[in-house]
């Protein structure tokens, strides 16, 4: 799914500032009367308008284990791009994207924030993969913790998710702009490959001594949040000289 967000690896050398996409995430509400039923058109037609205008990925998610967070609507429609990219994609929608847009104003009630996205693993199996699983825990730093430090504990995380063939993609969301109402501080985002990669990963965790890890990451760099669970189907991939 996000091979292209490879941007920050932790590969090369370590002085190097790490890039960061710009992740927008609307999070949806159905409307009154409206079932998802009623979402598979607009979809399907944000799907094509953004083959023919979006270079970057466009995904809907949603939610497969939650409980709580219905703050976040019962799905997020979310696109990763350079910021270099986002002045000629608002052009393209306030030019011909108001017919979806009104479609999903039908539909849909939606509020919108753009987030700093740094991804640091990938596995290849992620690499064009249309339907994987999203999750993301949302992490208070610890007092005195630097985002140097986060960055170092990122890379290490990573590192070891490759060293394990772990079946995963990861990264670092931090907040951009339209996110006074997020919870604070900033998203450790972790996209499963498929259902055997996450019950891999889970029983990990619950068996093999995974949570140890948790214990160590909250005494050390910040407190973070369980994770709610998003299923994500992919509308775009990523054009191929993104």
């Amino acid at each position: 799914m996000f091979s292209a967000l490879a941007l920050g690896d932790g590969h090369g050398d370590d002085s190097e500032t790490p890039t960061a996409v710009a992740n927008t995430i609307n999070f949806c509400s159905l409307k009154d009367g409206k079932t998802m039923a009623d979402t598979e058109k607009v979809m399907s037609m944000l799907a094509s308008w953004a083959e023919q205008n979006n270079p970057g990925l466009v995904a809907v998610l949603t939610p497969f284990y939650r409980t709580g967070g219905r703050e976040y609507g019962d799905l997020m429609i979310q696109s990763f791009n350079s910021y270099e990219q986002l002045p000629a994609l608002q052009a393209s929608w306030e030019n011909s994207g108001q017919k979806i847009q009104a479609a999903m104003d039908k539909v849909l009630d939606c509020e919108v924030a753009l987030m700093n996205y740094y991804s640091s693993y990938t596995h290849p199996d992620l690499q064009g993969s249309k339907d994987s699983f999203y999750g993301v825990a949302m992490c208070v730093p610890n007092e005195g913790t630097t985002p140097e430090k986060i960055g170092m504990a990122q890379a290490q995380r990573s590192k070891a998710a490759e060293e394990a063939n772990v079946r995963i993609h990861m990264a670092l969301m931090f907040p951009g702009m339209g996110t006074r109402a997020l919870p604070e501080g900033y998203g450790r985002v972790t996209t499963w490959a498929d259902m055997e990669a996450l019950a891999t990963s889970g029983n990990w965790w619950a068996n093999e001594g995974g949570w140890k890890t948790g214990q160590t990451y909250s005494k050390n760099v910040a407190e973070c949040s369980d994770m709610n669970l998003y299923r994500v189907n992919v509308l775009k991939q990523f054009s191929s000289d993104t």
